[in-house]
């Protein structure tokens, strides 16, 4: 295909989305989950839904080298990187596919990989924000009033001055959404109960305190990741109720 067409289709992904500490890699051996799930300090954990009490106050922490302080920005970027037109196809980017491999070096020369990691991330954002009810009550894995979406961000904004960027190589390589969704669900376990409500998937109930406790932050956007595994193109895009 000439390079021209390439570079329309990465222009018409910018327009779309109204544009313009990864942990360390270790080997390239085992499964796509095995490899995605390297460094993956806390067992898998089934759904569950937010009752403590603790108050403390989200924040992730980027130092020189990079690191993530919890498992939500991975979370964010597999979800983002699985619903990519080459594999799911729940949203028109190719920031991470060969079309965004082959174009987005011309328009990012110096960060085009982390630059396709975010056209994903906010392209799966309009979808969302175009499927879901617009309420302050609704909870998703793409918006506020989540930490892990904000957390994302930040962690891509400063890769692009540097650090290890593994965790978006190891995406960026998923061959087929079957890779995608074995390595998903390495990182969130069993899909959580849920209730399908036109083109929008409710898990439920979520206490606000879930918004300001990392722990119960981390849990609410593994669970909403959890939603996602095994859906096929049709997707269902999951929230939760505030409560």
């Amino acid at each position: 295909m000439p390079r021209a067409v390439h570079r329309s289709v990465a222009l018409a992904v910018v327009e779309v989305i109204g544009e313009s500490r990864p942990r360390p890699h270790v080997g390239e051996g085992g499964t796509p989950a095995e490899r995605l799930g390297r460094g993956h300090e806390r067992p898998v954990q089934e759904w569950t839904h937010a009752t403590d009490t603790r108050g403390r106050t989200v924040s992730t922490r980027f130092g020189s080298a990079v690191t993530i302080e919890t498992d939500g920005p991975r979370l964010v970027i597999a979800v983002a990187r699985l619903g990519e037109a080459d594999l799911a196809g729940w949203w028109r980017s190719h920031g991470l596919d060969a079309v965004g491999e082959y174009v987005l070096p011309d328009l990012f020369p110096r960060t085009a990989v982390v630059a396709g990691a975010e056209l994903a991330v906010l392209s799966a954002a309009k979808r969302h924000a175009d499927a879901l009810p617009e309420r302050d009550d609704v909870v998703h894995l793409f918006g506020e009033p989540l930490p892990a979406f904000a957390a994302a961000l930040a962690l891509l904004a400063e890769l692009k001055t540097g650090g290890d960027r593994s965790f978006v190589d190891e995406v960026r390589g998923w061959a087929s959404r079957d890779d995608g969704h074995q390595a998903l669900a390495g990182l969130t376990g069993a899909a959580p109960p849920s209730e399908r409500i036109g083109n929008t998937l409710r898990l439920g109930k979520l206490q606000a305190n879930a918004l300001t406790d990392p722990e119960l932050a981390e849990s609410a956007a593994r669970t909403l990741a959890a939603a996602y595994v095994s859906q096929g193109p049709d997707l269902a895009v999951p929230y939760y109720d505030l409560a």
